[in-house]
């Protein structure tokens, strides 16, 4: 049995903005922050965040789309791909074509190649750099649109492959097809790195070895969803936080792990794992101390305008270093203020206005 899931599901803003700041914290370079927290403990928090925004997307998208089927007995995949263009497209953009004069100018100094930049618009940057040689040193600056490319590779068959599946089999049916993909997934990162012996690079960017993180969302949302199905069971709160706080230490371990066979390679299915749990959590009980923070105001805001700021945000803090003799902090702070501040005026003045439109394409 299913219910009417809410406009807004508690948690989820609130997540996204908590995953946004540890990809920052990442990308801003305290050099104090490293020698209390550790570099690879900081690396491997934005790890997480990375892959806690690919699972948000998979579940977030594949209940909009269930939603869609439940009312129409169909999917519109004219206006799927509309709302992604009308979504997606601006700040995308903006990023891309707000950097070239930076670099042209000289004010932003990275290292530049224009084929990489390109490949980068036409969404196959994640391939272009794995198959250069000097990884992530050309158009340096908007790196992260790799992970883009891996969801829109993704986003153009899932549609079609959710509606075909689920006019077949039961929603339970067709969140095992995806979990079987995910194995299979796992096996193949197995064979890419001990037989094929390909990069850990290639494992973490490729479209190939990275699509489980999405799919694991899609899963929940297909089954036990938390903003859908009656028969999801609520938990007490009096082991929540200490729930929340193993499957986090989980999460760390699984990326610092020796064992190359979990670090590498089942490193993105265990977090997949962790998130299902903590998200279900965070979905249905809100109201728990551990994620009250989530839903305050400034974190469903950082959260609502997260996209832009993951686009734009390694831009203001290379140029603030490149323009400015400020010490670590000062530029992470600034960089910060001045990113939100930015991604704020987008939302507001651009991507409002198109979210409008877009939501009459629901």
């Amino acid at each position: 049995m299913s219910k009417k899931p809410s406009k807004r599901i508690p948690s989820l803003d609130g997540i996204r903005g908590a995953a946004m700041m540890l990809v920052f914290l990442t990308h801003a370079q305290i050099l104090w922050l490293y020698e209390v927290v550790g570099h690879p403990i900081l690396l491997a928090l934005g790890e997480i965040g990375l892959t806690a925004f690919f699972f948000m997307s998979g579940f977030i998208i594949t209940t909009l789309l269930r939603k869609e089927y439940e009312q129409n007995g169909s999917l519109s995949f004219s206006k799927f791909y509309l709302r992604r263009v009308y979504r997606l497209g601006p700040p995308f953009f903006m990023t891309m074509l707000g950097i070239v004069p930076l670099v042209y100018f000289d004010i932003l100094a990275v290292k530049w190649d224009w084929s990489n930049y390109i490949g980068q618009i036409l969404q196959v940057g994640n391939y272009v750099w794995l198959l250069d040689d000097n990884l992530f040193m050309r158009a340096t600056g908007t790196n992260l649109v790799w992970s883009l490319a891996v969801e829109n590779h993704f986003y153009l068959l899932f549609p079609v492959m959710l509606l075909g599946l689920i006019r077949f089999g039961s929603y339970r049916l067709v969140a095992a097809v995806m979990l079987t993909i995910c194995l299979l997934v796992l096996v193949w990162r197995w064979i890419a790195w001990f037989e094929l012996e390909l990069s850990r690079d290639w494992l973490r960017n490729a479209t190939d070895t990275r699509i489980d993180s999405i799919l694991y969302g899609c899963c929940m949302a297909l089954w036990r969803n938390p903003a859908f199905d009656d028969e999801v069971k609520t938990y007490r709160e009096s082991t929540g936080t200490i729930t929340v706080i193993t499957l986090l230490a989980i999460m760390v371990g699984a990326a610092l792990c020796p064992i190359e066979a979990i670090s590498v390679i089942a490193v993105y299915a265990i977090q997949c794992v962790c998130l299902y749990f903590i998200y279900m959590r965070a979905i249905l009980h809100p109201e728990w101390a551990c994620f009250r923070w989530l839903n305050s105001r400034p974190m469903v805001w950082i959260g609502t305008i997260s996209y832009t700021v993951y686009l734009i945000h390694i831009v203001v803090l290379k140029t603030l270093r490149s323009v400015t003799e400020w010490n670590d902090v000062v530029v992470a702070i600034s960089g910060l203020v001045l990113t939100l501040v930015l991604a704020s005026l987008s939302f507001i003045y651009i991507e409002g206005p198109l979210a409008r439109l877009r939501h009459k394409l629901h």
